[in-house]
């Protein structure tokens, strides 16, 4: 018997007798060093049979790096930082362990020797070293460093995947590799980003900064249970609490006018009412608790409820006047206090009247965003809270920005920053039906935590950005770390425009600025990223930088499906080296001049270049290029059942994300999709061709097939690189898709795209042409694909009487923003 088990093993080596692992890890999973030192890695398997091991029972580990020039790593995990990194620079990578066929990563970053890192933990601290984290729920932590600077005044470095995260009691809450913080009974806990490695770092003079800057202390909290309803109605009165406001009408707990009511049972008149209690300077407290609904009904057209200060302020009060609320006592940043959180169960929640039935503007309740106020919702330290049905906007047609000519002056005029404030603690949050528009800053302003869901957002005229996850915490820029989102059925649109007032127009835009111009214009930004993005049906236009920028990523999934995006003087969809991209039945259409000239009834004074103000705004400020999507080694990028469509320079853009210099292994798919491309006279004058797929050789090493690993059933035409030039695959084809109505291939005037059908016509070669791909069914019509589909992002439409895509009326010369 010895001698037969003797043979099998000469017959069969170890490597094929090896056990399949669960996972592979690698402790520490993050470094930070000196250049030119060294960090050893230790691999753990996990396996069905037995716990753990050094990986030895799975065949052993093969190690390698993500970027190979920076270094070495030796067969046993030593890894060794060789290239020299200047000074004031944070140069990171990976190490990669493969055992069973499975792979992981460690994070490893090197610091020039001399240099001091000053580590901020975000979110920041902004009155108190403690957050409050209700059982359940899982917010978000991350980490950046400012180099050589005792100020963090200035653009920061996130490095969040370099901390060895713990916490002081895995009973109170746990804590995973990405700093996702899970709350799991109340007490008081200390979460802590570890660093491994001899980096130096330097003690912050920073306010609230406390030594050595990598912990948080939690307070982990039982959300509300309160289930009591509140009213607030324009006919109510002023809160009335026998203890603390006993002048007051109305106890806010019944739907009734303050008129003939009784014993104080009617509704308040004001949803701020709620938490200024009109009596008490400096203090904003809300009188519900968590778990409890506020039903707050609309007011007559256009008037709305001033939710900050009734007046201007400070210098223009009446004299001898008291400010309204007296709770703010003139200060223009007083704003509600976060909502209180309520559980999984029973989430708090704020409805305008109409919840029911309130995707029309015309039922949503008007909150004004009053007098230089910050905000007109406040969720910063919120989990479970539901906010609906509400319109959301100021009363002035200006900018906080000073580069525009449409400056807001000194906080005196009627003029709101933001809509709605949240953070990397805002989880499990849902806001839906909500108007937000004409503010002086950003639509939604903050990071994120987990379980964030936005379903029916649209947010159109606000100059800084639709939506910025970037808050700039310690007044750093990058380093703000947002736990993921989920966002339906939205539209973002004239982020960087300023939007008049009154509104007249459909397209109010009375001026526009980018980032040449000092302005910056992204429809949907980020600063850092972990998490799951996923984007369904939502509509991206006329955004003065990027439409939907998820570059700056080092999330876990991003997934795109269903969307349209057109006419940003950027890019369409920008996607960051995430490990697994799923990007389905989008529409892309690259015009990224068509927003610097009149679109519909705009006003002449809107465009960037127009006669009332300065030219200077850069048009297709990113070199002309449409998409964009960085992979990593042994990351997935699917893109099915596409439409992409437009001029300038490339219409994707392929590389391997940061810390990559070797993507040649990535799963990258790309099939059914259909690209055109179209010569615009105006654009990039004597050479106007664009071509269809860009990566720089120079610095990525891509799968092959233009980066496509799997590459089949797409159709091609009007490029001046790409398949049909360097080589069709057995499956694709070169023609024009024939669109239902499509203009000339060679276009003088881009608004010749306005109102662009995407439907095919019956002659069109893309017609059953595709594989079939459950995935991308139905499709972004709703309608079921075929088999075999047809290729691109709408199954043709043989019956002439049937809807034709719903989205099409938004590509529309006639400014309709409806």
């Amino acid at each position: 018997m010895m001698k037969i088990i003797f043979s099998l093993l000469v017959m069969f080596p170890a490597a094929l007798l090896a056990e399949a692992p669960l996972t592979v890890s690698l402790s520490p999973v993050g470094i930070m060093i000196e250049q030119g030192t060294s960090q050893q890695f230790t691999p753990t398997c996990t396996y069905s049979v037995h716990a753990t091991d050094d990986c030895t029972a799975a065949g052993g580990v093969t190690w390698e790096l993500s970027a190979p020039t920076i270094g070495t790593v030796s067969s046993t995990g030593l890894f060794h930082w060789t290239i020299a990194v200047p000074t004031g620079s944070l140069y990171g990578a990976y190490v990669v362990a493969t055992a069973g066929g499975l792979h992981t990563t460690a994070a490893v970053y090197a610091q020039f020797v001399g240099d001091k890192y000053y580590l901020y933990t975000t979110p920041a601290y902004v009155t108190a070293n403690t957050y409050n984290v209700a059982v359940g729920s899982k917010i978000t932590l991350g980490a950046g460093v400012i180099i050589n600077n005792t100020s963090s005044l200035t653009v920061g470095r996130p490095m969040q995947d370099a901390c060895n995260w713990t916490t002081s009691d895995a009973t109170k809450a746990t804590v995973d590799r990405h700093g996702f913080v899970t709350g799991i009974a109340p007490g008081s806990v200390t979460i802590t980003c570890n660093l491994t490695g001899n980096a130096v770092f330097a003690n912050s003079g920073d306010s609230n900064w406390v030594a050595p800057g990598n912990f948080w202390v939690l307070t982990i909290v039982n959300g509300g249970t309160s289930n009591v309803t509140w009213y607030v109605r324009p006919d109510g009165g002023s809160y009335y609490d026998a203890t603390n406001s006993p002048a007051g009408l109305c106890d806010g707990k019944s739907n009734l006018p303050a008129a003939g009511a009784t014993a104080h049972q009617c509704a308040v008149d004001n949803l701020r009412d709620l938490w200024a209690d009109g009596v008490t300077a400096y203090q904003q407290q809300w009188v519900i608790h968590g778990g409890d609904t506020v039903i707050v009904a609309p007011t007559a057209a256009g008037v709305g409820y001033n939710q900050n200060l009734d007046q201007v302020s400070p210098y223009a009060s009446p004299a001898g006047s008291a400010f309204v609320p007296i709770n703010c006592n003139g200060d223009t940043d007083c704003t509600m206090p976060t909502i209180p959180s309520g559980t999984s169960s029973r989430h708090t929640r704020i409805l305008g009247a109409n919840y029911a039935s309130c995707h029309s503007d015309s039922a949503k309740t008007l909150l004004n965003v009053s007098y230089n106020g910050y905000a007109a919702f406040n969720i910063t330290d919120s989990q479970y809270v539901d906010i609906a049905c509400f319109e959301v906007a100021d009363k002035a047609a200006c900018s906080d920005n000073g580069n525009y000519v449409n400056q807001c002056h000194n906080g005196n005029q009627n003029m709101g920053k933001y809509g709605i404030h949240q953070s990397a603690l805002s989880s499990d949050d849902n806001v839906t039906d909500v108007f937000i528009h004409g503010l002086g800053d950003d639509g939604v302003i903050g990071a994120s935590g987990y379980g964030l869901v936005y379903n029916y957002l649209h947010i159109r005229a606000t100059p800084d950005a639709g939506f910025n996850m970037d808050d700039s915490p310690w007044g750093s820029g990058n380093i703000s770390v947002a736990g993921g989102l989920t966002m339906n059925n939205s539209i973002v649109e004239w982020a960087g425009g300023v939007e008049e007032y009154p509104v007249v127009h459909n397209i109010p835009i009375v001026e526009s600025r980018g980032q040449t111009l000092g302005a910056y214009g992204d429809g949907f930004g980020t600063g850092s990223t972990v998490g799951d993005w996923s984007f369904d049906h939502d509509l991206w236009r006329y955004n003065l930088s990027d439409n939907l920028d998820l570059l700056h990523s080092g999330s876990q999934s991003i997934t795109v499906t269903n969307n349209l995006s057109y006419a940003p003087d950027g890019q369409d969809y920008k996607m960051g080296n995430a490990d697994t991209v799923i990007f389905r039945n989008n529409i892309s259409l690259g015009d990224c001049q068509r927003i610097f000239t009149v679109i519909g009834d705009e006003p002449a004074t809107g465009p960037p270049n127009s006669t009332n103000y300065p030219p200077g705004e850069t048009p297709c400020r990113a070199s002309g290029d449409q998409n964009f999507v960085a992979m990593s080694n042994y990351g997935t990028y699917i893109f099915q059942g596409n439409t992409f469509a437009g001029y300038g320079a490339t219409g994707i853009d392929e590389g391997c994300g940061v810390g990559w210099d070797n993507c040649s292994s990535a799963n990258s798919v790309f099939e059914n999709n259909i690209a055109l491309g179209i010569s615009y006279t105006q654009y990039n004058v004597g050479n106007i061709t664009p071509g269809l797929f860009f990566i720089d050789t120079s610095k990525d090493t891509m799968p092959p097939n233009s980066g496509w690993a799997t590459r089949d059933h797409n159709i091609y035409y009007g490029w001046k690189n790409g398949p049909c030039i360097d080589g069709v695959l057995a499956t694709e084809i070169c023609a024009d898709a024939k669109f239902m109505n499509e203009p000339a291939l060679t276009i003088s005037d881009d608004s010749l795209l306005d109102n662009y059908n995407f439907n095919l016509t019956t002659i069109s070669q893309a017609k059953y042409s595709g594989t079939y791909i459950s995935a991308t069914s139905p499709d972004q019509n709703g309608t079921a694909r075929a088999n075999p589909p047809s290729m691109g992002a709408l199954e043709i439409i043989i019956d002439t009487l049937r809807h034709i895509f719903s989205g099409s009326s938004a590509i529309s010369g006639s400014g309709s923003i409806n």
